[in-house]
């Protein structure tokens, strides 16, 4: 065999190499420059101290430590509706807060005072965010870093990085759990949709109702109604937790803490679920404290029917 044949093999294997070589990297650098960046934070607006929340002068409300407001936003953004709030009206309601006297506490100080234990600064109030948006880290971070205030974020672990970054990304929930201004709270796994809960096509919550199996003609029993919940909100806390927060605190979505349901019995269960995981409980009706583990703020919403996220 002469030189020539020997060298075949090694010539066709380094051609191959070269031209897999050939392909694979424009293809590499195509998919690593098509790569979405997560969104940077945005600058702060600058607003005056002295601002106030339109003719209200926050000066005129008594001091007081024996409460606890809960002020709850969503989207910090320039989005219309009636869940988004633009950075700099939240900048100047922000500033009002400030210049007026109020502290905003963190999960552990609300839980104490649920408790019965540890004292409150002078004009107490809770800031939280629903969802997990990503615009709660971009915009609404820098003006609580510029105010000195701290806030909680109520988490849906099972939306983190979707939608285009409308929701947080996990470098971001990462970087809000380091930074020491945020409480990362639990506001289910996948539960915060729509489900089909009758025969009819009609959707409702997936707390507060049986769901319909379509391919078993019929609704879940309790105990599957049990099971779906523990699981939903056992993972809830486990991807929390990968993130430095043991949760303490739960917001129910959509408010759906009661109502609306499809069977009366599965209430006991669900709350039951929920005091054994959390200290405290969250719903948007209007109120006050009811028990040690309800928290009732001056928030609203109205479910709607289609079986898709929605705020809350």
């Amino acid at each position: 065999m002469s030189h020539s044949r020997l060298l075949r093999v090694p010539r066709r294997m380094i051609g191959g190499a070269l031209c897999l070589v050939a392909f694979a990297v424009p293809v590499y650098l195509f998919i690593r420059t098509d790569t979405p960046q997560v969104p940077p934070q945005l600058p702060v607006p600058s607003v005056a101290l002295s601002v106030t929340l339109g003719d209200i002068r926050l000066t005129q409300i008594p001091s007081y430590k024996n409460a606890v407001p809960v002020l709850v936003y969503h989207d910090i953004s320039e989005r219309s509706g009636r869940y988004a709030v633009s950075p700099r009206v939240f900048a100047e309601q922000m500033a009002a807060l400030k210049t007026e006297g109020f502290h905003a506490i963190s999960a552990a100080e609300v839980v104490a005072f649920l408790d019965g234990h540890g004292s409150l600064p002078a004009r107490p109030f809770l800031l939280t965010f629903d969802d997990g948006l990503g615009s709660a880290w971009r915009a609404a971070d820098p003006i609580l870093a510029r105010y000195g205030f701290r806030a909680i974020s109520f988490v849906i672990t099972g939306q983190l990085g979707e939608h285009g970054f409308y929701y947080l990304h996990p470098s971001e929930l990462r970087a809000m759990a380091d930074s020491g201004r945020w409480d990362i709270e639990a506001h289910t796994h996948l539960a915060h949709q729509y489900a089909q809960v009758d025969s009819a096509g009609d959707y409702g919550p997936p707390l507060t109702n049986r769901l319909w199996l379509a391919g078993q003609h019929r609704l879940e029993t309790e105990s599957e109604f049990a099971a779906r919940i523990k699981h939903d909100l056992d993972l809830n806390v486990r991807e929390l937790k990968q993130y430095g927060s043991n949760p303490q605190l739960f917001a129910y979505p959509f408010s759906a803490a009661r109502t609306p349901t499809n069977d009366p019995h599965l209430i006991p269960i669900l709350h039951q679920l929920v005091s054994a995981r959390f200290r405290a409980s969250f719903t948007s009706t209007d109120g006050t404290a009811r028990h040690p583990r309800s928290c009732r703020g001056s928030r609203s919403t109205t479910p709607r029917p289609p079986p898709r996220s929605s705020p809350d």
